[in-house]
């Protein structure tokens, strides 16, 4: 009788242990969704990177950018137009999508 007692917690556990992995249990772990911003819907200019260029240097150098725009944002958009690349990775004599902020409608 303790066999078959230990055998079928055995199986709750495995199930158990199965759902959880599946389809969770707990609370708040759900997957959150994040909405960005498309690369479609933002307007930029294409420009070469010269030395000493930083992503920031190159806004700047197309008209500014407002105020109520943050770094992180700017990083986020520029990464979003150009497949995945980090500003830190920019080489000089390639060229890369820039972001526009002064035409920007908002």
């Amino acid at each position: 009788m303790k066999r078959v007692f230990g055998i079928v917690a055995i199986i709750i556990v495995v199930y158990a242990i199965y759902f959880d992995i599946t389809a969770g249990t707990l609370p708040g772990a759900e997957k959150k969704e994040s909405v960005q911003e498309t690369a479609l819907s933002l307007q930029y200019v294409e420009l070469e990177v010269k030395p000493g260029d930083t992503l920031l240097s190159l806004i700047e150098s197309q008209g500014g950018y407002p105020d109520d725009i943050s770094i992180e944002e700017m990083i986020k958009d520029f990464s979003a137009l150009n497949e995945g690349i980090k500003p830190d990775d920019m080489q000089f004599g390639e060229t890369y999508k820039i972001p526009l902020y002064n035409q920007k409608n908002y």
